[in-house]
């Protein structure tokens, strides 16, 4: 008896141990090329367009001072956690519909400093949140 309960806790941590292995391992996160980054921030100046990789988890993005020219559909979908967005002093020009969908807890958004000349009809759909524009 004293032996199949041993066999049992033996099986029962191998499979423990198994099941930690297939676990993905958390991706390994570089910062962006003209950008500074911290755990929940990335800050980007002269960039012309959005880091194509960064973590979801991220609540603050800020692409300053660069040439980004329009915000494209769920151009930011990736970052559902994002709270503060700020693309100020670029080339904005147009912000096309549904932009910022996927962002469900956006707070703050800033574009000060853009030329923007069109904004679409729906460009700010499913932003409830949003305490700053």
């Amino acid at each position: 008896m004293l032996a199949s309960k041993h066999w049992l806790w033996i099986n029962l941590i191998i499979l423990c141990l198994g099941q930690a292995s297939l676990a993905a391992p958390k991706k390994v996160f570089r910062c962006p090329s003209g950008c500074s980054c911290s755990r929940e921030t990335i800050i980007c100046v002269g960039t012309s367009s959005v880091p194509r990789t960064m973590p979801n988890d991220i609540n603050s993005l800020s692409i300053v001072n660069g040439s980004l020219a329009e915000i494209t559909e769920a151009m930011f979908s990736l970052m559902p956690s994002l709270q503060l967005l700020l693309l100020n002093s670029n080339s904005l020009t147009t912000i096309k519909d549904d932009a910022f969908y996927g962002l469900p807890h956006l707070e703050y958004l800033f574009i000060e400093g853009n030329k923007i000349e069109t904004i679409a009809k729906n460009a700010l759909r499913g932003l409830r949140d949003v305490t700053h524009l």
